[in-house]
C-alpha cells in the first residue's frame, strides 16, 4: 500500500523482494526518486529477485525518447565507480599541475589556496569527490579512494580557518559521510566547532608563529585582518574602511615581498587592536566617533584637520548627535520607513 501514490521526499533506500511487473514496477522505483532534502542526491534500489528483466520489458512500451529520459535516471555500481575514479583523478590531477603531491604539508595548500581562482577550483572538486562517495558508500570498492578523501576534507578544513572562507566549509556533507569525518577530524586533533582565533587575542601572534613559511603567515594575519573588518564594519563604516584600504595597500606596495608584508599586515593588526587610545576630542567612542569620521570623509577628503577643523567637525557630530538619538529612541522608529 506504501507504493503507488506515496510520496515522501526523504525515502532514500527501496529494498525489493517480491517480483513487480509492468507499470507498477515504475510506480514502486519512482518513490525514492524524489527530490528530498539536502545530502539526498539519489535514491537506491536494492534488488532481491531480479526485476531488471521485467524493467526492461516495462520500457519497451514506451516511446523512444521517453525510454531514454527513464535510463537517463537510472545508473548502476559500474557506472557509479567510474564516476568516482574520475573524481579522484581529477583532484590528483589539479594537484600534480599546481606541484603538490605531500598531503601532509598543509602550508603548500595554503600558499596555492591564496589564489582564489585555484582555491575555488579545488572547492569544485572536492565536492564532486564527496558526492560520487555518497552515491557508491557503503561499497568495499571505495575504500579504495576513502584515505584520500578524508585528507582532502582535512585540508578543507583547515583551509577554512586559514582564509575565513565559508564557502570551504563542511555544510551539505551529507550526514552518514559527516559523521565518518568528525571522528577523523577529532582523531587528527582538529575541532571545527571552535571559531578561529580574533586579530586581537593575546595569543594570535603565538598561532600565526605555528606557520613555517612569510608566505603562509602574511596570508593567516591578512585574512583574519579582513575577516574582523567584514563582521565590525557597521560599527564605524569609515574607520574600517580605512583600514580595508591599508591591507590592499600593503599588498600592492610590497608585493611579492612575503616577508615585509607579513611585517607590516602585523603593525596594522596591532594598530586596529589598540585604536581605543585613538584621541576621541572628547566624543563617545562608540556612539560619536564613527559620525565623526563619516563628516571628516565628508567635508575634508583625507587631509589631516586643524585644530578650527577639528573644532568644527566636533561641533557638527555633537548637534547630529542630539537630533539623532532622541529620534531613534522613539518607539516604532525602526519600523517605520518614513521616520
Amino acid at each position: 500500500m506504501l507504493l503507488t501514490g506515496f510520496d515522501a521526499p526523504v525515502e532514500q533506500v527501496l529494498y525489493l523482494d517480491r517480483v513487480i511487473t509492468g507499470h507498477n514496477l515504475l510506480q514502486t522505483i519512482a518513490r525514492v526518486n524524489r527530490v528530498g532534502p539536502e545530502g539526498k542526491e539519489k535514491g537506491f534500489v536494492v534488488d532481491y529477485v531480479g526485476v531488471g528483466y521485467h524493467l526492461k520489458r516495462v520500457l519497451d512500451t514506451y516511446e523512444e525518447k521517453e525510454q531514454q529520459e527513464i535510463l537517463g535516471c537510472l545508473s548502476d555500481d559500474d557506472a557509479e565507480l567510474n564516476e568516482l575514479v574520475k573524481a579522484h583523478k581529477a583532484v590528483w590531477d589539479f594537484l600534480n599541475k599546481n606541484e603538490l603531491e605531500d598531503l601532509t604539508d598543509i602550508d603548500a595548500f595554503f600558499d596555492m589556496f591564496y589564489d582564489e581562482d585555484i582555491r575555488f577550483e579545488y572547492i569544485k572538486l572536492y565536492h564532486e569527490l564527496t558526492k560520487c562517495f555518497n552515491n557508491i558508500l557503503p561499497h568495499k570498492e571505495a575504500l579504495d579512494f576513502f584515505e584520500d578523501w578524508k585528507s582532502f576534507t582535512e585540508i578543507n578544513v583547515l583551509a577554512k580557518q586559514h582564509f575565513r572562507d565559508d564557502r570551504l566549509s563542511m555544510k551539505g556533507i551529507p550526514a552518514k559521510l559527516l559523521a565518518i569525518v568528525d571522528e577523523y577530524l577529532k582523531s587528527r586533533g582538529i575541532e571545527q566547532k571552535v571559531a578561529p582565533i580574533s586579530i586581537i587575542a593575546d595569543d594570535f601572534q603565538k598561532h600565526v608563529n605555528t606557520r613555517t613559511r612569510s608566505k603562509t603567515k602574511a596570508a593567516e594575519v591578512e585574512h583574519a585582518i579582513r575577516h574582523y573588518i567584514d563582521i565590525n564594519i557597521d560599527e564605524d563604516p569609515e574607520l574600517f574602511s580605512s583600514f580595508s584600504e591599508a591591507v590592499d595597500q600593503i599588498l600592492e606596495e610590497f608585493s611579492g615581498n612575503w616577508t615585509r608584508i607579513y611585517e607590516e599586515l602585523e603593525k596594522l593588526r596591532e594598530k586596529i587592536k589598540n585604536r581605543e587610545k585613538e584621541e576621541t576630542y572628547g566624543l563617545n567612542r562608540k556612539k560619536q566617533m564613527p559620525f565623526f569620521r563619516i563628516f571628516h570623509k565628508e567635508l575634508f577628503g583625507n587631509e589631516k584637520l586643524t585644530e578650527d577643523q577639528i573644532a568644527q567637525n566636533v561641533s557638527l557630530t555633537q548637534h547630529v548627535f542630539i537630533i539623532v538619538k532622541p529620534e531613534i529612541e522613539l518607539k516604532g522608529f525602526w519600523d517605520s520607513p518614513a521616520a
